[in-house]
């Protein structure tokens, strides 16, 4: 595993975190502005397209990566208290977003229409039940859940296997981001810790998306599985940063 990896190269408990938290001041004047600058420029291209989704997904890694070793608890509440309005604004200013959280809200009002993939994919959870139809026996993914081999690759999963099969992804997804974060405060190098904390939570936020998604505990929006949804460039990108997270591991050896 990735953490058994960085205890047998990483030498002595001098970890990545103190050294962080004892120069996070320095960090934030030096850098902090470069940061944001590229971050507000990020945002605004994603925006342009638009792909609300992104900005979102890009904030929140931001918002883990900051909380956990840079901003105080006062400064965290001062982002979320300006990032609200903000999210709120985008989100009346676009018609179409406004629908989503309607249909969200309530998909059974237009259950042939905007609610339909919402309800199919519920529809296939619940087929699951405990233990599951059987590996490759889904009736869900034939012409009823759109998207069924991407964005809702995971509800076809629960359908499948069941809780149990549920349980399984869910827990193997845990022990891969605990580990993940694990390492990055392990790290010594201050960039090495801050690049593994930021991809870790990028692939965190990602699959705490998708399950949120399918399971109708958020608004649909088009963001796969990470390593299980088809998709060769995002399974590349994800790949790229297990291996980027290894080979800083592997550098301090």
């Amino acid at each position: 595993s990735f953490l058994s990896i960085a205890r047998n190269n990483i030498s002595g408990n001098n970890i990545a975190g103190s050294k962080i938290y004892e120069n996070k001041n320095v960090f934030i004047s030096k850098s902090g502005a470069k940061l944001f600058f590229f971050t507000g420029l990020s945002f605004l291209i994603l925006l342009a397209q638009p792909d609300f989704g992104s900005v979102m997904t890009l904030f929140s890694a931001l918002f883990i990566l900051f909380s956990t070793v840079l901003l105080s608890l006062r400064q965290m509440a001062s982002i979320v208290a300006m990032a609200i309005p903000a999210v709120v604004a985008l989100i009346l200013i676009a018609p179409y977003r406004v629908r989503r959280i309607v249909v969200f809200l309530n998909p059974w009002q237009d259950p042939k229409g905007k609610g339909f993939q919402i309800i199919q994919s519920l529809i296939a959870i619940g087929s699951g039940s405990l233990w599951g139809v059987g590996i490759g026996q889904s009736q869900q993914k034939f012409f009823y859940l759109p998207m069924q081999h991407t964005d809702f690759i995971f509800s076809v999963i629960a359908e499948e296997t069941g809780f149990v099969g549920v349980l399984i992804v869910v827990v193997t997804f845990a022990v891969f981001f605990y580990s993940g974060f694990k390492i990055a405060l392990l790290l010594s190098d201050e960039f090495s810790s801050y690049a593994a904390l930021g991809l870790t939570s990028l692939l965190a936020v990602r699959t705490v998306i998708n399950m949120m998604v399918t399971s109708a505990m958020a608004p649909t929006k088009g963001i796969g599985l990470p390593f299980i949804s088809y998709g060769g460039t995002a399974l590349l990108a994800a790949l790229c940063s297990v291996g980027l997270i290894i080979s800083f591991v592997r550098s301090e050896a």
